[in-house]
């Protein structure tokens, strides 16, 4: 439609709309020691995900996302490449902030033809898309097999480059970032990255293999923001607070200093004072506490959608 197209056009040409006011902000200090070392991994006895295998828990699983209107969906596909000019969605993988993951295959019956049911969340600028890499395959993918739309995508392979990390492939990003046992994750990547994802049944393996490569775009996500705006956000303003905390505290030892040493002049001239004294009323003066305002000096430590749209960085990893 055309109002569908003017949203794109406008994201296209002001990337830092993508961000939205009131939901995206970046709390620096709260979130500065924070990784992926405690994040669990995806697991198969819990009621956090669905296989999606027919067109009726499609229609299920579409329902629920839209009546839980998630703000972040991180996505995946597998595909199978026929030939170098031809490839087929096999497998689509869906993470939602609320902690809910959908493995859905399109080659089960009557799914493929309900897959573009996902169109509007996709399209929908207010709920952010994570994936790793999109460009290469993934939007490419979505829209000529069921013709879906990506509005709002935050890529973490373009935000690995911003931040030159020393290995940009989702696994190397996750250890970087502290996900312990990764090597689970990279043997996996290992022996179905390229494996025939038209094979069925889907095996445990598989499945594993699919949701992992959407479990952690969220909260990677959000790491990978925090790293990507502090430099220009966080630690500009740490260094600002610092340099006027110091030039504050010089003043007022100046301003101490120069009341002593009249005083001391004033007193040596009386004869109340002795030289030896001029010491420790300056010591005195560097020993009392900061003047008004100085001590409440602190670092700013959030910042909004409206300071994180000034960082260019940050705007890279968003399409």
């Amino acid at each position: 439609t055309m109002a569908g197209r003017q949203k794109i056009y406008k994201l296209v040409d002001q990337p830092g709309e993508a961000l939205r006011d009131g939901i995206d902000i970046l709390d620096f200090e709260a979130m500065e020691n924070e990784d992926l070392s405690k994040t669990t991994p995806p697991a198969f006895e819990s009621n956090d995900w669905i296989l999606v295998d027919d067109s009726d828990k499609l229609i299920a699983c579409v329902k629920e996302l839209e009546d839980n209107r998630p703000t972040e969906i991180a996505f995946d596909l597998e595909c199978y490449n026929k030939s170098k000019y031809t490839q087929v969605t096999c497998l689509i993988q869906l993470a939602t902030n609320h902690g809910k993951e959908y493995v859905i295959d399109p080659l089960a019956p009557g799914v493929w033809e309900s897959v573009n049911l996902l169109a509007p969340l996709f399209a929908d600028p207010s709920i952010v898309k994570i994936g790793h890499s999109i460009g290469g395959l993934d939007v490419r993918s979505l829209h000529r097999d069921f013709g879906i739309f990506i509005v709002n995508a935050f890529d973490t392979y373009e935000a690995s480059r911003c931040l030159r990390l020393p290995g940009h492939g989702l696994a190397k990003v996750c250890a970087y970032y502290g996900l312990p046992n990764c090597s689970v994750y990279e043997a996996l990547k290992e022996e179905y990255q390229t494996t025939d994802w038209t094979r069925r049944p889907l095996t445990e393996p598989m499945i594993r293999y699919g949701r992992y490569d959407v479990h952690y775009l969220i909260r990677l996500r959000k790491l990978m923001m925090r790293d990507l705006a502090k430099a220009q956000l966080w630690e500009r303003d740490k260094r600002e607070v610092e340099a006027a905390q110091f030039r504050d505290s010089m003043a007022a030892m100046l301003r101490n200093f120069d009341e002593d040493e009249e005083i001391f002049m004033d007193a040596a001239e009386s004869g109340e004072v002795t030289p030896s004294d001029d010491l420790s009323s300056y010591e005195d003066a560097m020993d009392e506490e900061p003047v008004d305002g100085i001590q409440d000096s602190k670092k700013r430590s959030l910042f909004d959608a409206a300071d994180l749209r000034m960082n260019l960085e940050l705007m890279q990893a968003i399409s």
